[in-house]
């Protein structure tokens, strides 16, 4: 283990000098409020806060279905007004049907839940 310097570690354009070297001429550092020059008429403009708060979380996406798609078409049944996952026909109980095979010594399906 030898003992080396810190700054050797880090390249230049890492420290706060090469960033203030590099951002110096756009950088205009803004006064103090107490000497802001405001005119008349913004000085007498009272703003509020808005009246409602935005909820927190992900915002709800607003989505406007395009009017030439026409309406959902049910790929089980071809039914027009709703889609395959909102298909009231398909949600009913599954008939159970006699197979051959007996489902002695076979697992039960289980379904995996995703995470």
């Amino acid at each position: 283990h030898t003992k080396v310097p810190k700054e050797r570690l880090c390249k230049d354009y890492f420290t706060t000098q090469w960033l203030q070297t590099t951002y110096a001429p756009s950088m205009h550092p803004v006064p103090h409020p107490s000497s802001w020059v405001l005119p008349e008429h913004v000085s007498s403009c009272i703003v509020y806060p808005p009246k409602a708060r935005r909820l927190s979380g992900i915002p709800k996406k607003i989505r406007i279905r395009s009017f030439l798609k026409g309406p959902e078409v049910c790929t089980n049944y071809g039914e027009s007004r709703h889609n395959r996952i909102t298909c009231t026909k398909s949600r009913q109980a599954p008939s159970i049907s006699k197979s051959s095979s007996s489902s002695v010594g076979q697992k039960p399906l289980v379904r995996r839940q995703h995470a």
